[in-house]
């Protein structure tokens, strides 16, 4: 090779060192840049595929808190006024959707599990007071997130729905008790963060820095598919619940401790079919009763009083629906056959039962002295008026025990005119001058017990306890005057003599 070649051999090897050189140089200087920016990443941002909507109610942790967010399920209780709160246990599950966009079964083992929660109501749970003739009962769960360990930073995805198998209803056919579950379907979306430092055992925790929680089926008509609520447990300030919120229907009828009539078994042409008699005592307990006593030394306790009675039921009710009463003699106490005295219009008299459809517009019926009728299997937060008719000689007055507005019992006292008809709820009383309408039925103690006294009588005769006084100033009157009498006829003659001699 001449001198010429080796000197461009050279050259060109001279070349290729240096951009062998400077290729490897820039090769090393984007990888440690690309090192370095994943290794700030990984230790001081977040792990997001996706970040949260600010659309709606979106709860986000304040910047620098590393405490996780909290979710609770608000359960509401809606019953008729007057209705003891059931004791019951309701549960709410919680279903594993998706993590990081991975869904089901394959984000199963990515995903921590969350245990069914569970939520206790006491008979004691009063609730807040009404507002109309429904009562609410509303308690918190739990947070449902309480326990749940994340392992990774990511997004979790929840469905959150009630388990409707929890509460058994009594007499089924009949709606004696009768829960309707909430239909309500949640999806929440859990936003995991890292922290920023490792804990105590070296290791990095995990935290719930936003959440967002979205309808997906509604149970009531304020609610829309697809809005957003807030799950932040009760703000004890403000009094609010949390909006993931799963609302309930509860009603009830009162038995006391006697079992239904169904008035679809009952042929009236067959006696074997007529329902059995309840016992009287339980009637007079846990039933709607009207009372009858007469008082006072003219009170005849063979007088019938007349009255008229309508019932409205209560707005949780979509149907109308059949009760049964029964009249009782309460000196025994027993159950009696409704006879054409107790002038019953408006229910069929099927053995000892009157059946009642509370769609009826007036119910009458008459009761005397020692008879009361009850009526059962109404259910509890229906309405009643009530009114005695007028009779002659008598004063009427009640006392009222029933279910108010405010959910509390409520004793009330009023009386009429003699000869005045009564009416409840629109009577007066000593206390306010009005009993409170309307008047519920409640649990209990429900009971209007009617009173009328004649004491007194005022004469229209003859007292026979004077008949010898007046008998004795009847024979001086008339002694008196057959005396009179007697002495101008003996005059009148003596007159005429004397005439008839002159003459």
């Amino acid at each position: 090779m001449n001198t010429k070649a080796k000197e461009t051999q050279a050259q060109t090897n001279k070349n290729l060192l240096f951009w062998r050189n400077k290729t490897m140089k820039t090769a090393k200087v984007l990888l440690t840049l690309a090192l370095a920016i994943f290794l700030s990443l990984g230790a001081t941002l977040p792990v997001f595929a996706e970040e949260p909507t600010t659309q709606g109610p979106v709860v986000i942790q304040e910047t620098g808190k590393e405490e996780s967010l909290k979710a609770a399920i608000a359960k509401i209780l809606k019953m008729p006024i007057g209705t003891d709160t059931p004791d019951t246990t309701f549960e709410f599950t919680v279903t594993k959707v998706s993590y990081d966009n991975v869904e089901m079964p394959e984000a199963e083992l990515l995903m921590p599990t969350i245990d069914t929660i569970l939520r206790k109501f006491e008979i004691t749970d009063t609730g807040i007071p009404p507002a109309s003739d429904v009562k609410y009962v509303i308690l918190e769960t739990k947070d449902i997130f309480e326990g749940v360990k994340f392992e990774n930073a990511g997004i979790y995805v929840y469905e959150i729905r009630e388990n409707n198998d929890t509460f058994t209803e009594v007499y089924h056919n009949l709606d004696e008790e009768k829960m309707v579950f909430s239909t309500a379907v949640y999806t929440i979306t859990a936003y995991v963060r890292q922290s920023e430092e490792k804990n105590a055992q070296g290791d990095f925790e995990y935290y719930i820095y936003a959440l967002t929680t979205v309808i997906d089926e509604k149970d009531t008509d304020d609610q829309v598919i697809g809005d957003k609520v807030d799950p932040t447990p009760k703000d004890e300030i403000n009094n609010k619940h949390s909006g993931l919120v799963f609302t309930n229907t509860y009603t009830k009828r009162n038995n006391g401790d006697t079992d239904p009539i169904d008035p679809h078994t009952i042929d009236p042409d067959d006696p074997d079919t007529y329902p059995d008699d309840p016992d009287p005592n339980s009637l007079l307990e846990k039933s709607l009763i009207i009372s009858k006593e007469v008082t006072g030394a003219f009170a005849n306790p063979n007088v019938y009083f007349n009255y008229e009675m309508k019932f409205n039921k209560n707005s949780l009710m979509a149907n109308e629906f059949n009760f049964v009463a029964y009249i009782i003699d309460t000196s025994t106490p027993a159950i009696i056959t409704p006879d054409a005295n107790n002038n019953i219009t408006g229910g069929n008299i099927i053995g000892n039962a009157i059946i009642i459809n509370s769609g009826v517009d007036i119910f009458e019926f008459s009761l005397k002295h020692n008879q009361t009728i009850a009526f059962y299997q109404i259910y509890m937060g229906t309405r009643y008026e009530i009114t005695e008719k007028a009779a002659q000689y008598y004063t009427p007055a009640v006392e009222v025990t029933y279910y108010g507005s405010n959910g509390a019992q409520i004793e009330r006292t009023g009386k009429a005119a003699e000869n005045s008809p009564l009416t409840i709820p629109l009577l007066t009383t000593t206390e306010n001058n009005k009993v409170q309408a309307p008047i519920y039925i409640g649990a209990s103690n429900n009971k209007a017990e009617f009173t009328n006294d004649r004491d007194s009588v005022t004469p229209t005769g003859l007292n026979l306890n004077d008949l010898p006084f007046i008998g004795m100033i009847i024979i001086a009157i008339g002694g008196v005057a057959g005396y009179v009498g007697y002495r101008l006829f003996k005059n009148n003659k003596r007159k005429d003599l004397s005439l008839d001699y002159n003459q």
